[in-house]
């Protein structure tokens, strides 16, 4: 802080720069498995929402 007033600095990452630090859980990832897996979910919510009422 300068003179009690905060400030925000640009970051030094770049997305280039970011790119590949985490590693994926598999190799190489199955990206359908990882699509049905998101629309079950999605579907699982919208069922318990409608069951609601």
């Amino acid at each position: 802080m300068v003179d009690k007033k905060k400030s925000l600095e640009p970051d030094s990452y770049t997305l280039e720069s970011a790119y590949g630090s985490v590693t994926p859980s598999a190799t190489p990832e199955d990206f359908d498995k990882i699509v049905d897996a998101a629309k079950d979910g999605k579907a699982e919510d919208t069922v318990r929402e409608l069951q609601k009422g």
